[in-house]
């Protein structure tokens, strides 16, 4: 037997440490695969003009009773075991070689392994065979002869290709690993790394923009390589996309997943790699560190990346998100495509750049609910906003603001009240009135009478002052606008009673229903009665004719 060393690390503190700072399980399979990388990047520095066709490789070989991880790094000498093993540990790999096999996280693995063989050779050197285990309260490192190494792992010592490199091989303290749950984890953990990864004879490395697109729900990606202007040598890469119901960014330092932050923005997902982001073992330790203010505005333009492209082609599951981060942001370019807006006398939601290209008038209405100012604004061309939420009006009232040539009024408003013509009508004294309105007007409150059921209980009046309403309805009362299409062409037709009745009876009945019901008026039937009054009015007068014609043949 070789040199027995004792590494005196006190193992119930490294455990509370170990389980703190390596809170995944299966940890101590990251930080090997870790340690890994880093020998074979001290191999390409220290030999990078010697050995310009190297190529680093990592492979996993995972079995249910050991585990076997293999690189082709910078390796470990018999006489360096001292020095690295025992202190490298308490440097925390700040030394300029990163040692390749020993360090903080190598000893995670011992939450599931009860030892490890390490058959590692440093170039130019011989092979040098260790055996790493707990004991009573500290570590033990064994350094072995070959005919040590048990019989089933002797494959493993010939396997150190062009005389450098380590070989693990990993022994469960339970009868056998979750090779399955292991395999998932250092694929999800481990698949970004920039030296080549083999996990059971299969390659696992990926782009963030190859894993990201991988995810069929994720749109408006963004991938990005960002440096700070100040200092070039702080540099962030990821990529980044929207995904329905998922706000977490996963961090990664050195291609290693060591934390999860929520994003700035519900719904941003992807990945991000830091290399000036230290390993903390909390969010408000790492609040603290030097770097995280420039991370953390990077990932933050970034987000406002995603957002902005999905807000070019917004789908119904984007629109809250897109509402919150304009609210968020206090910038709503990002609602102005998505169809937030109920419009009085439309039954689709318009975006406000449906909106802001309609308006004619330079002004804006809104009303929480729909009323007869409302509805009077839309017969004269304006556009009245209602049904609206109170972050749906803050971002209308922003968008109002920054576009400085419209201007917002609320349907309560003296100006509302103007446009809507409403306090420029008068009811026309029956003095006034020709003999043919008062025909039609004596006519209309018989039918009334009729319709309601009581005499005298709606009166009927002929106004004059609106241009747009046939008729209005109030309490108790009926107008019928003096300029009305109905009532001008109800005089053309006096002669013929019941014909003015049935010209008369759609918009007395539509009346009469408001009476009853107190709603106010539905457009919508007016719309319906303008469409087809042109028609309405030629059949009628052709109607007209034609018994006109046939009483002047009987005479």
């Amino acid at each position: 037997m070789g040199k027995l060393r004792e590494i005196t690390i006190d193992l119930e503190s490294l455990s509370e440490e170990v389980i703190y700072k390596y809170g995944d399980y299966h940890a101590g399979f990251r930080e090997l695969l870790q340690n890994a990388s880093d020998a074979i990047k001290d191999y390409e520095d220290i030999n990078k003009h010697k050995d310009k066709k190297f190529s680093g490789f990592i492979s996993v070989s995972l079995f249910p009773r050991h585990i076997v991880i293999k690189d082709n790094g910078i390796g470990l000498a018999s006489k360096e075991i001292d020095e690295y093993l025992l202190r490298l540990y308490g440097t925390d790999k700040k030394e300029k070689e990163r040692a390749g096999i020993f360090g903080r996280g190598f000893f995670a693995i011992f939450k599931e392994s009860k030892e490890i063989y390490v058959i590692t050779q440093r170039p130019g050197e011989k092979k040098v065979y260790l055996k790493v285990y707990p004991k009573d309260n500290w570590f033990v490192c064994e350094e072995l002869a070959l005919k040590e190494i048990p019989n089933k792992f002797l494959d493993y010592t010939l396997l150190i290709e062009h005389g450098h490199g380590t070989n693990l091989v990993v022994i469960p303290n339970q009868i056998t690993f979750n090779i399955d749950e292991i395999h998932k984890y250092l694929i999800q953990t481990c698949q970004f790394f920039e030296i080549p990864l083999v996990i059971n004879g299969h390659s696992i490395n990926k782009t963030f923009l190859d894993a990201v697109k991988e995810e069929l729900n994720n749109k408006a990606i963004v991938d990005f390589n960002e440096f700070d202007k100040n200092d070039p040598n702080k540099r962030i890469s990821g990529c980044l996309a929207y995904q329905t119901a998922n706000n977490m960014i996963q961090a990664f330092v050195y291609r290693i997943k060591v934390l999860n932050l929520i994003s700035p923005v519900d719904s941003v997902c992807g990945y991000i790699n830091y290399d000036q982001l230290k390993v903390v073992p909390s969010r408000d330790a790492l609040v603290q560190d030097e770097n995280y203010h420039f991370f953390i505005r990077v990932l933050s333009e970034q987000c406002d990346k995603v957002m902005k492209k999905l807000s070019e082609n917004p789908q119904k599951d984007d629109y809250q998100a897109l509402l919150n981060y304009g609210i968020l942001k206090k910038d709503p370019s990002y609602i102005l495509k998505v169809p937030l807006y109920n419009i009085v006398g439309e039954r689709e939601k318009y975006s406000m750049n449906d909106i802001l290209n309609a308006i004619t008038t330079k002004m804006l209405f809104h009303t929480k609910k729909r009323n007869l100012v409302a509805d009077r604004l839309r017969k004269r061309g304006f556009i009245v906003i209602t049904d609206f939420s109170e972050k749906e009006f803050e971002m209308l009232q922003l968008i109002i603001d920054q576009q400085r040539n419209i201007t917002l009024l609320s349907v309560e408003s003296p100006v509302a009240s103007k446009f809507a013509g409403l306090g420029k009508r008068y009811i026309v004294p029956e003095d006034d009135l020709s003999s043919l309105e008062k025909k039609i007007l004596n006519m209309t409150r018989e039918m009334v009478d009729e319709f309601s059921g009581e005499k005298g209980k709606i009166k009927v009046f002929i106004i004059k002052g609106d241009l747009i309403d046939e008729a209005e309805h109030i309490p108790g009362q009926i107008w019928i606008q003096r300029e009305g299409k109905i009532l001008n062409l109800a005089k053309k037709i006096t002669k013929y009673p019941t014909l003015v009745k049935m010209l008369l009876t759609p918009l007395i009945a539509h009346e009469i229903t408001h009476e009853t019901d107190k709603e106010i008026h539905d457009e919508t039937f007016y719309e319906m009665l303008e469409t087809n009054l042109k028609k309405m009015q030629e059949k009628i007068i052709q109607k007209f004719l034609n018994l006109e014609k046939k009483a002047l043949l009987k005479l």
